[in-house]
């Protein structure tokens, strides 16, 4: 009998293979992350679409570079390549040059050894998020400073001059807030009424900014009923750390559900009191998607892919 049966196993280990290996390629070719595939010099062996778009080059271009050729000058690959393959897994943010010589800004977790001298790598372009959020500090700072000024003058010419600055800067500032994918809002410590927040919000929440002016409880009404105490658990940690990071869905008024990552912080005044708390929510729904794809393939393929620590 089980000569009968040894070839059928056969049949059915190669259908199983062949399956895992539709899905795995399936996933390989579809998802937004770039993934990229490379021996032990750090030289590409194979990369997906969304790495060459990333990247700006054609797989036949990319395929057979070094990862040193993409990094900024000073980068020392050889000790960051050596350190990666000594810790197995690692995650962080990169300066990565692409083929055309445009810089972005992406975050990366890779896995060394994933098969034998085959070193794994998933990025994401963050470079917008980050572009937006050094801008806003500048701007932030810039209109601090120049009301520091303002209340320290006295002659009239050099008042209205300040002034001028100042509304200049403000402009500027809400020119920054106003391109900003993500929704960039302003609430009160206490009672959680909005204080500001940016025309995004109505693409994100299909909410318009009068709504959230006008209801105060508009926010905690929006959140997944399931994902309510997530919330919920968030706001003691911020108050004690002054920054937190949340990630929950969130209804529409439509009743589309979209997941949301949101980063709270919180704004002191000169004696210490907290005046309000700032944040800034992106939609992350296709990244979900490919995350919740990534860990079905991680349970075909146990090991294979490891998790990016901010979505």
């Amino acid at each position: 009998m089980s000569k009968f049966l040894e070839p059928a196993r056969e049949d059915n280990d190669r259908l199983l293979l062949s399956l895992k290996d539709r899905q795995l390629r399936t996933l390989f070719a579809t998802t937004l992350d770039a993934i990229a595939i490379a021996d032990d010099q750090g030289c590409y062996l194979d990369v997906n679409p969304a790495a060459c778009e990333l990247f700006g080059l054609t797989r036949e271009e990319l395929l057979g570079r070094s990862i040193s050729e993409f990094a900024v000058p000073g980068f020392d690959f050889q000790a960051e390549w050596q350190e990666f393959q000594e810790q197995e897994t690692v995650r962080g943010v990169f300066q990565l040059v692409r083929g055309d010589g445009q810089r972005r800004v992406v975050e990366y977790a890779a896995a060394a050894n994933f098969l034998p001298h085959r070193h794994l790598s998933i990025l994401r372009d963050i470079t917008g998020q980050y572009t937006a959020q050094q801008e806003r500090q500048q701007a932030e700072a810039k209109v601090q400073e120049l009301t520091r000024e303002l209340n320290q003058l006295r002659p009239l010419s050099e008042l209205e001059q300040a002034q001028a600055q100042l509304r200049e800067s403000q402009q500027r500032l809400e020119s920054i807030l106003g391109s900003i994918e993500g929704v960039v809002w302003s609430i009160h410590p206490e009672t959680f009424e909005t204080i500001y927040i940016n025309a995004a919000v109505e693409q994100l929440f299909g909410y318009s900014v009068a709504d959230f002016f006008s209801n105060p409880h508009l926010w905690q009404e929006m959140i997944h009923p399931e994902d309510r105490e997530i919330v919920t658990a968030a706001l003691p940690r911020l108050f004690a750390q002054g920054k937190v990071k949340t990630k929950y869905r969130i209804i529409r008024s439509d009743r589309q559900v979209r997941w949301v990552l949101v980063n709270s912080s919180l704004v002191y005044d000169e004696t210490g009191k907290s005046i309000r708390i700032d944040g800034v929510t992106t939609d992350v729904t296709e990244h979900m998607q490919s995350k919740q794809l990534l860990e079905k393939l991680r349970s075909i393929f146990p090991g294979l892919f490891i998790n990016f620590g901010s979505v």
